[in-house]
C-alpha cells in the first residue's frame, strides 16, 4: 500500500475499501505461519482484532445492500455489490480462522513446557521447535471458549 494514496484529498475510506474488496476477490489466503515469540503473538492478536472489525463493517454494508435488494429498489449493480460483500465476508472469515489456528498452535507450544522460554528468557523458537503442537500426542489441548 502506498502512503501517497491517502494524501492530496483522496478519500481514504474509499481507497481502503477498494483494497480490502480487491484482496478478498483474489481469493489468495495467507499461509499458516508459526508464531516464534510473544511479540509476534501480540501482532497476530492485533491482526485478528482488525480482521474482526473488517468483517463487522462488511456485514453492516451487506445488510444495507440486502435490504435495498429485498425492497425491490436494487438494480444489477446493487446485486453485484451485495455478492462482492458476501464473498469478502467469507474470505475474511477464513483469514480469521487461519490467524486463530496460528494463535492456538502458539498457545499449545507455550503451555507444553515452554513458559520459561517465553516469559523469563524471551527468545525466538528454533527451527526444531516449529512443529504443530496441536497435533502432538500427549500434549494438553487447551481450548479457548468462543
Amino acid at each position: 500500500m502506498k502512503t501517497d494514496q491517502f494524501q492530496n484529498g483522496v478519500d481514504a475510506d474509499a481507497v481502503l475499501y477498494t483494497m480490502l474488496i480487491s484482496a478478498a476477490l483474489t481469493g489468495e489466503h495467507r499461509k499458516f505461519e508459526f508464531i516464534r515469540c510473544w511479540e509476534h503473538r501480540k501482532i497476530a492478536k492485533y491482526l485478528l482484532k482488525g480482521l474482526k472489525m473488517v468483517i463487522k463493517n462488511l456485514k453492516n454494508m451487506a445488510k444495507v445492500a440486502d435490504k435495498l435488494i429485498k425492497a425491490g429498489q436494487g438494480n444489477l449493480i446493487d446485486h453485484i455489490y451485495a455478492k462482492q460483500l458476501h464473498l469478502s465476508i467469507d474470505y475474511y472469515k477464513k483469514e480469521c480462522a487461519i490467524v486463530r489456528d496460528m494463535l492456538s498452535e502458539y498457545r499449545e507450544y507455550v503451555c507444553s513446557g515452554h513458559l520459561i522460554d517465553t516469559f523469563v528468557l524471551p527468545r525466538l523458537r528454533t527451527e526444531d521447535e516449529l512443529v504443530d503442537y496441536r497435533t502432538l500426542p500427549g500434549v494438553w489441548m487447551f481450548k479457548k471458549p468462543n
